[in-house]
C-alpha cells in the first residue's frame, strides 16, 4: 500500500498505550525523532492547553528553530467552541492542521452470504445495528416474516429459535424486537419498506437483552431473500462485521471541502492565529491493526488523519523544491496557497467564508505550494491585529518574486463571517449551536510606497521582494462584550496567474474582561465523587507514599495563565484566617479549560491533596477551605480585579498515625 508520500523514510514513536500521556513523554518522543534525523515531525497527539508559551508549544518551537518542520493535529473539540486547539498547535511556527470534509464518504460494509438448498453462495451487504453485533458465523435457516403484518405478531408464528429472522424495520424498534424475542428470535435482519431508503449504521437504545444480533440490509436484497425462500430452504451465514469480508463503497459527500464539524477552533488564549490550514480528515479509508480489524482497513476521521496528510504534502513540496525548505518558508508556502472554504453550519453552506479561527488559510493545495514562484512572508501563519485592548494598528508582509520575469500583483481583501465567541450570557459559544455570526467584515487598507488604498497594484522584479503595510478597521456596531472575531484574507493575484492569500484576524472587545473561572469552579472530590457536605478526611500519614483519596478539582470556564490554591484555616465561628500556604504543586501555570471531556484533562485540573503545602511542610490538623484564584488572560497579577476566585466548602483533615 502506498501513502501520500511514496518512498519517504518513516519513524514512529509510541507515547502511550491508553490514550493518556504526560507532557514529558511527548517531549521525549519528539526530541528522539529529531536526534534520529527527522526533518519533518507529525504529531497527532497533544494535550489540553491553549498558549504559545506552554510547555509543549515551547518544545515544538525549539524543534522548529532547529530546522524541523513540525505538523500538529489541531484537535477534535470544535463543538466546544473557540480556544479548543490542542497544545502544541499554538506554537508560533508550528503548522497546525484542522480537518476538512472529503469529496466522498468511503464506506467499508460487511459482507454475508446465503445459499438455497445447499447451492451456490450469494453475497450480500449488511449494516450493523449497535449494540447487537454478535452474529455467530454459523449457517442458520432464514425465516421470513410477512411484510404486511402490522402491530402485534400473529399467534401462529413457529418457534424462531436457531433461525435468522428477516423482518421489516418496525418502529418503535425495542417493542418490535421484544415481540420477536418472545417467539425465540435472537438474530435478525431488517429492511426498510421504502425501497429508496438506503441502509446505514444504526443504534438502538435499550434493546431487549436476549436479542444478540441485528443488521440492516438493502430492500432489494430483502426481496431477493424472500423470493429465494419461496423456492427452497435458505441458509444464511453472517460473521460479526469486524471479522467479515468488507466491500468498499463510496457516497457523495454533501459538504465537500467544508471544515469538519469536530475540527478544533483557535485562537489561543494569547490570541495567536491558528490553525494554519486544513487537510482532508473526514472520512478516510486507512490502515488498521489486523488484531482489531481482520481486513486491515477501516474508515476513520479526525485531525489525527489530516495532520499526517499535511506531513506528506510537506515531504512532496520539499522534494519538488530541491530537497530543503526552512520551516518558516514551508509554513508560508502552505498557508498562502491554501484555498479558503465557505462556512458550513452543519446543515448548509453559507455564501460567506468560514472564520480564520476555524480554517486558517483554508484547504491545502499541494501542487501550487510545490511549484510556487511567489512567496508571501509574515511573522507566523498570518496577520494578527489582536483585541481592542492590545490592538496593532499596522502590520506588514512581503511579496517575493522568485521567478524569472517581472510580475505585477494586485492586493485586495476577502472578508469571512464575523462571529461572537461568547453568548449573551457571557458563556463560551458552543459551535454551531450557539455561535452567532454577523455579515460584517473589517475594512483593510494597503500601503506600498506612496500608494494607500483598499486595493493596490505594484510590480516586483525577478528575484526581488516588496513590502506591503496593512491597516485594519474593525466592523462597526459590534457588541464588544461578546468578543467579536473578525477575519478574512489578504488576496494577492499576480499577472503570471498566481493566486495567493494571507489570513488575518482581529477582535472587538477584550479577552481580559471575560472570567476564566466561576464562583463554584473549585470542588473537593473524595474517591472521585464530589463532596457535598462538611466532612473530616483522614489523610495518609505524613511523608507516606500512599496516594490520598482527597483531591481538588478546578473547572475553569476558560484557560487560565496562572492559578493559586491556598489552604485557609477556618475557626469554629466560620471566620477565616490568613492562608498558611498553597496546595502542593501550586501555583499552576497554563491551566486548560474544563470544557472538553478529554481523558488527558484530569491530570491538569485535578490535584491530589495529602496535606502537603507548597513549602514541603504539612497543614496542621484542623478545619480548612481551599481558596482558588485564577488570573485572567492578559491580566495584571498585581490587580485584584484581574483574578477570579472560587472557594471550596469547609473540610477537616487529620492524619493516619
Amino acid at each position: 500500500m502506498y501513502g501520500a508520500a511514496p518512498d519517504a523514510e518513516l519513524g514512529m514513536y509510541r507515547i502511550t498505550c491508553t490514550g493518556i500521556f504526560t507532557n514529558d513523554v511527548w517531549i521525549d518522543a519528539v526530541f528522539r525523532a529529531h536526534d534520529d534525523g527527522a526533518t519533518i515531525i507529525s504529531s497527532s497527539a497533544g494535550n489540553p492547553g491553549g498558549w504559545t508559551t506552554s510547555m509543549l508549544s515551547e518544545a515544538a518551537q525549539r524543534l522548529v528553530d532547529a530546522g524541523v518542520v513540525f505538523i500538529q493535529g489541531a484537535g477534535n473539540d470544535g463543538l466546544t467552541g473557540a480556544f479548543s486547539l490542542l497544545d502544541p498547535a499554538f506554537a508560533r511556527s508550528v503548522v497546525a492542521v484542522g480537518s476538512a470534509n472529503s469529496l466522498v464518504e468511503p464506506r467499508l460494509v460487511a459482507e454475508a452470504v446465503y445459499a438455497v438448498d445447499g447451492g451456490e453462495e450469494t453475497p450480500f451487504l449488511f449494516w450493523d445495528v449497535e449494540p447487537m453485533l454478535n452474529f455467530t458465523g454459523e449457517p442458520m435457516e432464514l425465516y421470513v416474516l410477512d411484510s404486511t403484518v402490522c402491530g402485534s405478531l400473529p399467534e401462529q408464528l413457529p418457534d424462531l429459535s436457531g433461525k435468522i429472522v428477516l423482518s421489516p424495520f418496525r418502529q418503535p424498534v425495542p417493542e418490535h424486537l421484544e415481540a420477536l424475542l418472545s417467539k425465540g428470535a435472537t438474530q435478525l435482519l431488517a429492511y426498510d419498506l421504502d425501497e429508496a431508503q438506503e441502509p446505514t449504521f444504526y443504534s438502538v437504545q435499550d434493546p431487549p437483552e436476549g436479542v444478540v444480533a441485528l443488521a440492516l440490509i438493502e430492500p432489494r436484497v430483502a426481496e431477493a431473500l424472500m423470493q429465494a425462500s419461496q423456492s427452497g430452504k435458505v441458509m444464511v451465514t453472517i460473521f460479526p462485521s469486524k471479522n467479515s469480508r468488507k466491500r468498499y463503497l463510496e457516497a457523495a459527500n454533501d459538504s465537500p471541502g467544508a471544515v469538519s464539524y469536530f475540527s478544533s477552533w483557535g485562537p489561543s488564549f494569547d490570541l495567536a492565529l491558528q490553525p494554519s490550514l486544513t487537510g482532508i480528515g473526514s472520512w478516510l479509508l486507512s490502515t488498521a491493526p489486523v488484531k482489531k480489524i481482520s481486513q486491515g482497513f477501516s474508515v476513520n476521521q479526525g485531525t489525527s488523519y489530516s495532520a499526517p496528510l499535511i506531513a506528506s504534502v510537506v515531504a512532496l513540496v520539499t522534494e519538488a523544491r530541491g530537497g530543503h525548505v526552512d520551516p518558516a518558508t514551508m509554513q508560508n508556502l502552505l498557508v498562502s496557497h491554501s484555498y479558503p472554504q465557505l462556512y458550513h453550519d452543519g446543515d448548509a453552506f453559507s455564501d460567506l467564508l468560514a472564520p480564520v479561527a476555524q480554517q486558517g488559510g483554508g484547504l491545502v493545495r499541494a501542487f501550487d505550494a510545490a511549484y510556487a514562484t511567489t512567496l508571501l512572508r509574515c511573522d507566523g501563519a498570518g496577520l494578527n491585529f489582536n483585541d481592542s485592548q492590545h490592538s496593532v494598528s499596522t502590520l506588514e508582509f512581503s511579496v517575493s518574486n522568485t521567478g524569472n520575469q517581472e510580475v505585477t500583483y494586485r492586493v485586495s481583501q476577502v472578508a469571512a463571517l464575523t462571529a461572537y465567541l461568547f453568548t449573551e450570557n457571557a458563556t463560551l459559544a458552543t459551535i454551531p449551536m450557539n455561535l452567532e455570526t454577523v455579515r460584517a467584515g473589517a475594512s483593510l487598507s494597503f500601503s506600498h510606497g506612496d500608494e494607500s488604498s483598499a486595493q493596490i497594484s505594484f510590480a516586483v522584479a525577478s528575484k526581488d521582494s516588496q513590502a506591503v503595510r496593512v491597516t485594519a478597521k474593525a466592523p462597526d456596531n459590534l457588541d464588544s462584550t461578546r468578543f467579536a472575531m473578525w477575519s478574512g484574507w489578504v488576496a494577492v493575484n499576480g499577472s503570471d496567474g498566481s493566486s495567493l492569500s494571507l489570513p488575518y484576524q482581529g477582535f472587538s472587545g477584550s479577552l481580559r474582561h471575560h472570567a476564566v473561572m466561576q464562583s463554584d469552579s473549585a470542588k473537593l472530590l473524595y474517591h472521585g465523587n464530589v463532596v457535598t457536605s462538611e466532612t473530616e478526611f483522614t489523610l495518609p500519614a505524613k511523608n507516606s507514599v500512599e496516594r490520598p483519596a482527597l483531591s481538588l478539582a478546578i473547572e475553569a470556564s476558560l484557560g487560565a495563565p496562572l492559578v493559586h490554591a491556598h489552604y485557609v484555616p477556618v475557626t469554629p465561628d466560620n471566620s477565616s484566617k490568613e492562608a498558611i500556604g498553597q496546595v502542593s504543586g501550586f501555583p499552576v501555570s497554563y491551566m486548560p479549560s474544563s470544557l472538553t471531556q478529554m481523558p488527558d484533562l484530569v491530570q491538569f485540573t485535578h490535584f491530589e491533596m495529602n496535606g502537603m503545602l507548597d513549602s514541603g511542610d504539612y497543614a496542621p490538623e484542623g478545619l480548612y477551605k481551599i481558596v482558588v484564584r485564577a488570573l485572567r488572560n492578559f491580566g495584571d497579577a498585581d490587580r485584584a480585579d484581574d483574578w477570579d476566585m472560587s472557594e471550596t466548602q469547609q473540610f477537616g483533615i487529620k492524619y493516619v498515625r
